[in-house]
């Protein structure tokens, strides 16, 4: 299991991909919960606690009603006895850094878009993870947990503060709700281009503004490509509040106040939003070439060209009053899975150069073989490089004269 190799499932690196794949499974069962248990691990233990013994037939039915009861009493049950198989395989897995590095990014994703099934399982997996491999390994993990507590009552304290403002109408104003997140806790996220519409661009200011004044000397990095929300839309079959990504938001925005019939070409809208061209057409392909279309394209087809002009799609209905506009890239495309490969891959060349300077700092003289050997017990838990791999991290540090070459294949510490 342990055993890697560099291929083209893991994009070059010699990370295991086993800790991948079970980070990605956590990520369904802490998204579904019981449900997205596949019903092969379950099957055996309702048909066991379903079945009535012979001699009770007499009072099948009421059996049944408990089973029933029993079954969705169990639910967190089912999800503790998941997440306790899942730990007994991850007990096995050595390349502990690629599991961290899907998960962290997965548990991201369900604290911002608030897509937990339960809270209650995801604090049971960070205990698990803390007991399993220290404070250290989960300790990203904790603060992620905090950041959103803290900006819970953030934005709390700042609602309170605009409510006490003269003339403040609570449901007229535009609700902004902000997560700070610490940069060193959280992954990474690339910086998207977009125009903020002026509303929001003055909520956010008066935000920033509230926060500064508690805070001094922060700086807050806006990260608009994370964001959703929920809008009002007035449409001829009724009004529907539309859940939408911020992207989504900025672009159907352009159309109020448009006249009706009148269509707003591509050019205006990519000038409009500032959004970059890739992802401006993945906005509104999810607007107006999915199943559910807020929006018309013209001329009719799934993909969007520079000559496409757009409406409001006039005969928009659906039986709920809130409806959910899926954005078209949701899922890990396959261009950041490389990327937190490679990731994963670097840092892992860093902690074994900075395994090797602790060992050369405590020994001063080592051989070659020993120096190998010690590398690979303080780097077990997080992920074993290959011995050729090891020896071009000693050749680095030998390059920025940490360490030399001594005659008989040794290695001395360079002070």
């Amino acid at each position: 299991m342990n055993k890697t190799k560099k291929g083209e499932a893991t994009w070059g690196t010699d990370n295991t991909k086993v800790g991948e794949m079970i980070a990605k499974y956590v990520d369904t069962i802490l998204r579904g919960g019981a449900k997205a248990i596949p019903t092969v691990l379950t099957t055996g233990r309702r048909s066991s606690t379903t079945t009535v013994p012979a001699p009770l037939a007499g009072v099948e039915t009421i059996a049944d009603e408990e089973a029933v009861d029993e079954e969705s009493v169990d639910e967190d049950a089912e999800i503790n006895i998941q997440l306790d198989q899942v730990l007994d395989l991850f007990r096995f897995v050595q390349g502990k850094a690629v599991f961290e590095a899907f998960y962290k990014k997965d548990l991201a994703r369900r604290l911002l878009m608030s897509r937990s099934a339960s809270a209650d399982a995801e604090r049971s997996m960070l205990t698990r993870l803390k007991t399993e491999c220290g404070s250290g390994f989960t300790q990203n993990l904790e603060q992620m947990f905090k950041d959103v507590e803290l900006s819970r009552e953030e934005m709390g304290a700042y609602r309170q503060r605009l409510e006490e403002r003269v003339g403040f109408e609570k449901g007229k104003a535009l609700d902004l709700s902000v997560n700070i997140l610490s940069a060193a806790a959280w992954p990474s996220y690339p910086d998207i281009p977009v125009i903020i519409p002026h509303g929001v661009k003055r909520a956010i200011e008066g935000f920033e503004m509230h926060y500064k004044s508690k805070h001094s000397g922060r700086k807050l990095d806006w990260k608009h490509a994370l964001a959703h929300c929920q809008m009002r839309a007035n449409f001829p079959s009724g009004a529907k509040e539309l859940v939408v990504s911020s992207f989504q938001a900025i672009v159907l925005v352009l159309f109020n106040n448009l006249p009706e019939g009148e269509k707003l070409p591509y050019a205006d809208i990519l000038a409009q939003t500032g959004l970059p061209e890739p992802e401006l057409k993945r906005t509104l392909q999810s607007l107006a070439c999915a199943r559910l279309q807020p929006l018309r394209k013209h001329p009719r087809s799934r993909d969007i060209s520079p000559t496409d002009t757009f409406t409001i799609n006039t005969s928009f209905s659906h039986k709920l009053y809130r409806v959910k506009i899926n954005a078209i890239q949701l899922r890990e495309t396959a261009a950041e899975n490389k990327e937190t490969h490679i990731r994963v891959a670097e840092d892992r060349n860093f902690e074994t150069q900075a395994a090797i300077v602790r060992i050369m700092k405590a020994r001063k003289r080592i051989g070659h073989a020993e120096l190998v050997g010690e590398v690979v017990k303080a780097t077990i838990s997080r992920g074993v490089l290959d011995v050729r791999d090891i020896k071009r991290n000693v050749d680095r540090l030998i390059e920025k004269d940490y360490m030399e070459r001594e005659e008989g294949g040794g290695y001395a510490y360079v002070a």
